[in-house]
């Protein structure tokens, strides 16, 4: 006899977990951050003028995907709260400062839309003294995007990174918010040897404030086959 067991009040799940480091010595152990189930993908942090740590990433609800965040204030989480509420899908959060002003990016899809109708879009909010503005979408509704990333330097240029579906595949493309206002049109990626770079998932951008070089990092991720190198 086979028996097959399911444990389905007991399936495996993601949760978000933190280590914190202080300004001298080591890592300490790692906690428990969320109980949200997040199932896959990465959270996103920007740190608030007060000098918190605001902690944004999706979770599952009944109606969906939604984004949801903690902040790390006053050496402890604070309770979660929901910032994207809504029927669909809501992943991939990337949120950063500039100025006094929070940006907050996500890829949202309705599957509630016919199949031929369901396209990815770059959806953004922000969220100045304290309230959060309506959900719009980056740029326009006609170009399908994805993945999101973003990052402030050290003029207050805010730097947008995302995955957009063209007649060749997805590439990557950029934008840049001066404080008033976007780059007339994306600017496409740099070529790798005169040709698009094969960038498939997990985009993450960095910028660090002490660089002499103020050099702006991005990294991704890709399938390359297997065998010996």
């Amino acid at each position: 006899f086979v028996h097959n067991v399911a444990r389905t009040n007991q399936a495996e799940r993601l949760n978000l977990w933190s280590m914190l480091r202080p300004p001298a010595g080591a890592f300490g152990a790692s906690a428990l951050a969320s109980l949200n189930f997040v199932y896959e993908g990465r959270p996103s942090a920007a740190r608030e003028s007060d000098g918190s740590l605001s902690f944004f990433y999706h979770t599952y609800r009944r109606h969906g995907w939604d984004i949801w965040m903690k902040r790390f204030a006053g050496g402890q989480w604070q309770p979660s709260e929901p910032v994207v509420d809504q029927a669909g899908v809501d992943k991939r959060p990337a949120a950063a400062l500039q100025g006094a002003r929070m940006w907050l990016f996500w890829e949202s899809c309705d599957p509630s839309q016919p199949l031929a109708a369901q396209k990815w879009r770059v959806n953004f909010k922000t969220r100045t003294a304290g309230v959060w503005s309506a959900s719009s979408v980056l740029f326009d509704a006609a170009s399908e995007r994805r993945s999101p990333v973003a990052t402030v330097d050290d003029t207050g240029g805010l730097w947008l990174f995302w995955l957009e579906k063209t007649t060749a595949g997805w590439v990557v493309k950029y934008n840049r918010n001066d404080g008033v206002q976007w780059l007339p049109n994306a600017v496409d990626f740099p070529l790798d040897a005169g040709q698009d770079p094969r960038v498939e998932c997990d985009l993450y951008i960095l910028f660090h404030p002490t660089s002499v070089n103020q050099r702006l990092w991005l990294f991704w991720a890709r399938h390359e086959p297997g065998g010996p190198p």
